[in-house]
């Protein structure tokens, strides 16, 4: 059965915050939030909902009601249609350096990227758009 403590857990680990940290985000102590990650307690309401705002998702993602999370800090610099079927958002479009330091977990063959491999993914995608795509499109659009 799923349970508050994992999501809550992964999604302070995806931060890279200690307990501590998300204690004082929320006005806890890092007592609680380990109760809360172990599910020998149950945050309360205003609690939970103040772990879906800084964690900036549902409560029903954190309660495991939803399957998946949405990626609602990307929104700004994502163009975003609703589907009229069941009102969620799909993604038309994103930008691919903002999704490499959002902070997600990243999968690549299955393997999970580190920061650092994103950090040296982000320039190389870089300088190839720089020295090679632009300078191609310039020379064949005219």
């Amino acid at each position: 059965m799923n349970t508050l403590g994992q999501p809550c857990r992964n999604l302070r680990l995806l931060h890279k915050w200690t307990q501590e940290e998300l204690a004082n985000k929320i006005g806890v102590t890092k007592h609680v939030v380990s109760n809360w990650e172990r599910n020998v307690a149950r945050p309360e309401i205003n609690h939970l909902i103040s772990l879906a705002e800084v964690f900036d998702v549902t409560t029903d993602y954190l309660l495991c009601i939803a399957n998946q999370m949405t990626f609602p800090y990307c929104v700004d610099s994502i163009d975003t249609i609703h589907s009229d079927l069941n009102n969620e958002k799909i993604i038309k479009s994103f930008d691919l350096l903002a999704i490499l330091n959002s902070g997600f977990r990243i999968e690549l063959n299955g393997q999970v990227l580190e920061q650092e491999d994103l950090n040296l993914i982000g320039k190389n995608i870089t300088f190839l758009m720089e020295h090679f795509v632009s300078p191609l499109k310039k020379r064949y659009s005219k």
